[in-house]
């Protein structure tokens, strides 16, 4: 299967779209001859790694101990 030059643009133009954490992903495996449906592809799995990063990161602050003072006034 031969890609077309259009084929091509659809995928740069669909990259550059996306939003730097997911695109960041992409781009390094999106290639001059991935075809628009590889790259969806690539690009539904990297939504997956950058959700799971993002729980992490929140599950990761909330889970820790908190060593502040209470906001209430003792008195």
């Amino acid at each position: 299967m031969t890609i077309v030059p259009n084929e091509v643009e659809r995928v740069r133009y669909f990259v550059r779209g996306l939003t730097f954490s997911i695109g960041f992903y992409v781009f390094r495996e999106a290639r001059e001859w991935a075809s628009v449906q590889s790259t969806v592809s690539t690009t539904k799995e990297a939504e997956l790694i950058v959700l799971e990063e993002f729980r992490e990161t929140k599950r990761d602050r909330s889970s820790g101990k908190f060593f502040g003072a209470s906001s209430r006034s003792r008195g």
